[in-house]
């Protein structure tokens, strides 16, 4: 007998290596919960009749018990790579209609778009539905396939462009009349791209003049055009003014940071490109030309590449 109590505690801590190996083994696995085992006192009579000199006859594995705590959440290079960040679980539906639940996030597309895990067991959601006043919410009583549309997505002509810039106070006023293929003409410029109602992108740069002390001519460009302010003939700057402390005050005059342009027609069937201008967060310091802020909305058409 004792060397059966001695063998039952071999076999247990063999047991309790086995389930420590397991979890080294999966470190990199995603969604994995680690398990520890948990053991428990053996004695060859019952509880009731164990008196103060009973002797145990040894251990054994009462179970293997998954931990479900929070592991660590890892950036990846793929963008259908998900994690639960607290309680729950991701809801899977497998080729049998059956529904399954797991931690692990690792996602792809198939190819008629729908999100599924390596086994190809789909994602389920809570689809969008209209709710009162017309307000997106979820229809929270079914479940339904993730599926991302495999037609390409509509483009979205640009509106919009914020411009934050730091113009160089220090600069002097350039003599030579306005000519963008003329560097000596402006201080400064900076390009960026607008996308027009077919989704086809168009080249804009803003030119920058110092005209006096506080006072700055903006230039607008599309495809080497000029696009003017509002009601303004075509070669006509945006004039912005600085107060003494190197914050955008006014433009055109009017104390404001935000410029509405007259319509640029890229003559490609698509609609004119209208843009307002944000200029705020604009400034006049005493240092380097810098770009703070180059940004606008519109984008080209999309579709996703299935392989």
């Amino acid at each position: 007998m004792p060397f059966n109590i001695a063998l039952s505690g071999l076999n247990a801590a063999s047991t309790n290596l086995e389930v420590t190996g397991n979890n080294i083994a999966n470190a990199a696995t995603t969604g994995f919960k680690e398990s520890r085992a948990e053991f428990a006192d053996l004695y060859a009579s019952s509880l009731q009749d164990a008196g103060s000199n009973a002797v145990g006859q040894g251990v054994r594995v009462s179970r293997v018990a998954q931990q479900f705590s929070q592991g660590s959440i890892d950036f990846t290079s793929n963008n259908l790579d998900l994690a639960i960040s607290g309680e729950g679980f991701f809801v899977l539906e497998g080729s049998d209609g059956t529904y399954q639940y797991t931690r692990a996030g690792a996602f792809n597309v198939d190819r008629d778009g729908n999100v599924v895990n390596h086994s190809n067991d789909r994602l389920q959601v809570y689809g969008a539905a209209v709710g009162i006043g017309g307000a997106t919410t979820f229809n929270t009583g079914v479940l339904e396939d993730l599926q991302l549309p495999t037609t390409p997505s509509a483009p979205a002509a640009s509106t919009t462009l914020n411009a934050a810039i730091n113009l160089n106070s220090s600069q002097s006023a350039p003599t030579a009349v306005f000519n963008p293929a003329n560097p000596a003409s402006y201080n400064s410029s900076t390009s960026t791209t607008v996308y027009d109602s077919l989704g086809n992108a168009h080249t804009t740069t803003i030119y920058y003049r110092k005209t006096a002390a506080n006072t700055w001519d903006q230039y607008l460009y599309v495809d080497g055009n000029n696009v003017p302010p509002s009601g303004q003939a075509v070669g006509t700057p945006f004039t912005l003014g600085f107060d003494t402390a190197g914050a955008l005050a006014t433009i055109d005059g009017a104390a404001t940071t935000t410029a509405a342009t007259a319509a640029y027609d890229p003559l490609n069937g698509a609609a004119p490109i209208t843009l307002n201008l944000d200029l705020g967060g604009t400034t006049q310091y005493g240092s380097a030309f810098a770009v703070n802020n180059l940004t606008q909305d519109g984008y080209t058409s999309g579709r996703y590449l299935f392989i």
